[in-house]
């Protein structure tokens, strides 16, 4: 905008060089979550809002006790999948920055791509690679176990 002397590159500064791959993943991020979403709201029957509103419930109501529940399945999952395509994004970061400058880029997926392939260390990074799975899985496990005592106190 020529608002600064000077023109800014976000990825070359290791204070803000993470914004650029977390700018471009949520940018592609969100098209999912749109489209998620709006599939599971066209999905609740009409029906329901209708006899909630005549049995007076307000909009707040409607939301929280018609709305919500059928959204929440929709929700979890699409949280597990984005945590899951996050924790192994390297492919972004890797293209943009290459987990530079000054390493201030590294992630765990980038650091098994570089054990893997720039340092040749194979074993380590299936190592890392399967500590990773270990956590996303329990990570998953965690969350339909949460998921599941929600729906017993609906």
């Amino acid at each position: 905008l020529g608002l600064k002397a000077e023109p800014t590159n976000v990825l070359s500064d290791p204070a803000t060089a993470m914004w650029g791959p977390i700018v471009a993943n949520v940018w592609f991020g969100i098209p999912f979550f749109a489209i998620t979403l709006l599939a599971a709201l066209k999905s609740i029957p009409s029906e329901l809002h209708e006899a909630a509103a005549i049995d007076g419930a307000s909009p707040w109501q409607r939301f929280t006790k018609v709305t919500l529940p059928f959204l929440a399945p929709t929700i979890a999952i699409t949280v597990m999948l984005r945590t899951i395509w996050i924790a192994t994004f390297a492919d972004l970061i890797f293209v943009m920055t290459e987990g530079g400058p000054a390493g201030s880029t590294n992630t765990v997926p980038v650091y098994i791509y570089v054990s893997a392939f720039k340092s040749l260390d194979k074993g380590y990074a299936s190592a890392v690679a399967v500590l990773l799975l270990v956590l996303l899985i329990a990570y998953a496990i965690a969350l339909i176990a949460i998921r599941r005592s929600l729906v017993r106190h609906v």
